[in-house]
């Protein structure tokens, strides 16, 4: 889960990056706390001790018993009033190409607070623009849910070799 953190990180830095390098002014600055909803609203729904519903949206990795329990495990002691319920819509050996067809009948009518999308594995022997796509199908989605934050995991190598097969480039509101 670490390394899917840093990973994350990473990704956040090469944004903006990208899109000064591209000249594309539309997109916005990333900030922590966007004012129509993400992780803010799901903290505060949380610590009010109120049901949130956390969505797991991913491969063989997200079905098993292992991050996935663990991190819902996690919001449970951190928010010890609140009721953590999982949206589990994890489907061994699938990628973000079948993931973006999944969303909305598997995650967005459940109206979740919180998604983690893990496809890393799986999308690993899909080409870069491919997964682009996929992925950006995700987040044009998941961004017409208001309250929703949104977490993805990307491969470090991913990072290592200068590719953008699993990073967002331009014209992701998140």
């Amino acid at each position: 889960m670490i390394d899917s953190i840093r990973c994350f990180a990473l990704l956040m830095l090469f944004i903006p990056a990208t899109a000064a390098a591209l000249g594309d002014d539309s997109l916005r600055e990333a900030v922590e706390c966007h004012p129509r909803g993400g992780l803010p609203n799901f903290i505060a729904k949380a610590q009010a001790g109120e049901t949130v519903h956390v969505a797991y949206l991913g491969g063989s990795i997200t079905a098993a018993p292992g991050w996935r329990v663990q991190s819902r495990q996690w919001l449970q002691e951190q928010y010890p009033e609140a009721t953590v319920n999982e949206i589990h819509a994890a489907i061994g050996g699938t990628g973000s190409d079948l993931g973006v067809f999944r969303l909305g009948r598997d995650v967005l009518q459940h109206h979740p607070d919180l998604l983690f999308v893990e496809f890393a594995v799986n999308d690993g022997g899909a080409s870069p623009e491919r997964i682009h796509k996929a992925m950006e199908g995700i987040v044009r989605q998941t961004c017409t849910a208001a309250r929703l934050s949104f977490t993805w995991t990307t491969t470090a190598a991913s990072h290592v070799s200068g590719s953008t097969a699993t990073a967002p480039t331009t014209g992701w509101r998140l």
